[in-house]
């Protein structure tokens, strides 16, 4: 029999050149303040996973898909870090970030419109951005007005927020994984057959300051029905209990729950199918990544 495959380590850019799609991509010459810069100076935005803002614009800026030439393009890249931008503000500024963070939204935007024809050729239907935060474009609180028929990346597939999320023009992509051991394929097991003692997963947040209304209420239910069923995990995080930890638990389960939080995305679906668990995701109306093609 063949074996199992090894981890996919192809790139968007590797599968489209690989697979003949020659549509060309234009990235935008933003000044530095509005993605480089941030990436320098907040270190977090690289290593969490809203980093799919700071990814993608690096893995396009490297790929064949990338074209110079904007007379050339079927797509336009708008390279802004929105989560990295307000997790700053923020930070320096607290209830002033969201604010501050529409500003500085205006301000790319403006140069994208004013300095360059192409925004205004389509009204922006060709261009793209990326949203890698459950708020999705609501980030940006002008985004209906600016940039509504445009593109959105975003991890966020809730089909039930339609005006924040059009399946019929948005794109569903998974959080950013910066754990090297995760996405390296070094932690799936090398014999399929090993046994896992673990029937059911999920070490997390359970109990939020949003109460009831952080989980729809779901995490609270399953853990006082999953409570004390020897083969299942459900439990709250705890110090004794940290990375390491919860990568052996991950591999030693055969299903991970996948219970919505905040929204219904959430990493530790991805991280699940990394180690060989499969994922169980309970949360209504969820459009997941590639689900049109696989």
């Amino acid at each position: 029999m063949p074996g199992r495959p090894g981890p996919v380590s192809r790139t968007v850019a590797d599968t489209a050149a690989n697979d003949g799609v020659d549509f060309k991509v234009y990235v935008y010459d933003l000044p530095a303040r509005f993605h480089t810069q941030l990436a320098r100076e907040q270190r977090r935005c690289i290593s969490d996973q809203y980093g799919t803002e700071i990814r993608i614009h690096e893995t396009l800026l490297a790929s064949p898909m990338r074209t110079l030439d904007p007379t050339q393009a079927e797509f336009f890249f708008v390279p802004i870090y929105p989560e990295c931008y307000l997790f700053r503000a923020n930070q320096q500024h607290g209830k002033e970030g969201l604010a501050m963070t529409n500003r500085w939204y205006l301000e790319a935007l403006s140069i994208v419109t004013a300095a360059h024809p192409w925004w205004n050729r389509t009204q922006g239907r060709d261009h793209f951005f990326v949203f890698a935060g459950a708020r999705g474009p609501h980030i940006f609180k002008d985004w209906k007005r600016s940039i509504k028929k445009s593109v959105f990346l975003t991890p966020e597939g809730d089909r039930s927020l339609s005006e924040q999320f059009n399946t019929w023009k948005d794109v569903v992509i998974p959080g950013l994984e910066p754990d090297a051991q995760f996405t390296s394929g070094s932690l799936r097991a090398t014999d399929p057959d090993a046994p896992r003692d673990i029937f059911a997963y999920f070490r997390g947040t359970i109990v939020n300051k949003g109460g009831k209304s952080y989980s729809r209420g779901i995490r609270i239910a399953m853990e006082q029905e999953l409570r004390g069923v020897s083969d299942v995990v459900f439990t709250e995080e705890i110090p004794a209990c940290g990375r390491d930890c919860y990568r052996r638990e991950l591999r030693r389960s055969q299903f991970c729950l996948c219970p919505r939080g905040w929204s219904p995305w959430t990493l530790r679906a991805y991280q699940a199918m990394m180690v060989g668990c499969v994922p169980v995701i309970i949360a209504d109306e969820i459009e997941l990544p590639y689900e049109n093609v696989l």
